[in-house]
């Protein structure tokens, strides 16, 4: 209401919806396809649940088999798309991923999402169909250091 208007007071309707916010505080990674043949792409997308504290950045290692796979690179999360930097480095099977805000929105609590995610490219040639590959996640760092893997591995399998 207001004593200067001519139509005062004015009635408003207010609907407050409530959700939860996920704590769950997880980290995971898996892999899409979770199987396939030499040459075949792979996706590995770093995902988070819940997280605790709001995130303006991070770091971590992902491992994984350079008999089975080799690495194409690592891209921007739909968490992190407008961050100032997301990439990974990759020494002999083990990639070292980091990302900074900037001037990028900070991933706030209770989020849902990835971070980044690196693409792998199968070669397995030496390997017998059915074989299985572990790639890992682990050493936290930055804003994500003390969340839960939930899991830390994903098992990708080839096929001849």
């Amino acid at each position: 209401s207001s004593p200067t208007a001519t139509n005062s007071p004015q009635t408003v309707g207010v609907t407050l919806q409530m959700t939860t916010i996920p704590m769950n505080n997880e980290i995971s990674v898996f892999c899409t396809p979770s199987a396939g043949v030499t040459g075949t792409t792979i996706s590995v997308p770093i995902y988070i649940v819940g997280n605790l504290k709001s995130i303006t950045a991070f770091g971590l290692q992902l491992t994984f088999d350079t008999k089975m796979f080799d690495y194409v690179g690592t891209s921007k999360g739909d968490l992190t798309g407008d961050w100032a930097f997301v990439d990974g480095n990759n020494q002999s099977g083990t990639v070292t991923i980091g990302g900074l805000a900037g001037g990028g929105s900070s991933i706030s609590i209770g989020s849902r999402g990835s971070l980044a995610t690196v693409t792998l490219r199968v070669t397995g040639g030496s390997y017998s169909d059915g074989q299985q590959s572990q790639i890992t996640i682990r050493s936290y760092t930055d804003d994500i250091v003390g969340m839960k893997p939930e899991p830390a591995t994903a098992t990708f399998t080839y096929r001849k």
